[in-house]
């Protein structure tokens, strides 16, 4: 009876050294890249694609290594939390060389790891949100306020994380735009009718506010603009 005893618990110290060997391997190859200094951010609002309305956010180590990384990030947002997690790594090989006027420091042969990561606007009322993006050498939470007409990012001061972009407006939903492009006055008409019948088909005129929209750009009293090709 000692014996058996004896030999499963050998076989369970086995079983956990094994198991334990396992996961410390995956956890290697989840994050293989070296230390990342910082992280450069930049950000907008997307309202193509099969995903719907969302931001999107790229990100850029400020640091340069010499494989070229891809980073993977995990994204949850509960009440006014929204954390954003660095998960894995990929290492897609060395860094292309690419031949051109040097910079400062930069090195040719190095390049900066990069990634990405979305929000949809079904995961966001309005309110002030904090961003919290955790890496693996640091932590920056942000003040992240979602309005009707704008969302500002506003970063603390720090030495990990920048942006250039403070403020984006998304696009209004329920809009349609576009640009009717034609040339010779002898389709005036065909280009007015087309208009009435957009509006006799439910569509309504409206107007927008002359924001700095990422596809969408209106004059001063909120129209599109008019250009002449010419006859």
């Amino acid at each position: 009876m000692s014996l058996i005893t004896d030999m499963k618990r050998r076989a369970a110290l086995i079983l956990i050294f094994l198991t334990v060997s396992i996961f410390g391997c995956e956890n290697d190859n989840k994050l293989s890249l070296p230390t990342i200094n910082g992280l450069s951010l930049y950000w907008d609002h997307e309202v193509f694609g099969d995903e719907g309305r969302r931001l999107r956010f790229e990100v850029s180590t400020t640091n340069e290594f010499d494989n070229n990384y891809e980073l993977e990030f995990s994204t949850s947002v509960v009440d006014k939390t929204i954390t954003i997690r660095l998960t894995k790594s990929i290492d897609k090989g060395k860094c292309q060389f690419f031949p051109m006027p040097v910079i400062g420091n930069d090195d040719p042969n190095k390049c900066n790891a990069t990634g990405d990561f979305y929000i949809s606007d079904k995961e966001l009322d309005k309110g002030v949100y904090s961003l919290k993006i955790i890496m693996p050498s640091f932590e920056v939470t942000s003040d992240l306020a979602v309005t009707s007409e704008k969302v500002t990012l506003a970063i603390p001061r720090n030495t990990f994380l920048k942006s250039s972009i403070e403020n984006v407006y998304p696009i209004p939903p329920n809009l349609l735009f576009g640009s009717l492009v034609y040339q010779g006055s002898s389709n005036t008409n065909d280009a007015e009718n087309f208009s009435d019948y957009l509006t006799d088909f439910g569509l309504i005129q409206t107007t927008v506010p002359n924001y700095p929209y990422r596809h969408l750009t209106v004059d001063e009293n909120g129209h599109r603009p008019v250009t002449s090709l010419g006859t």
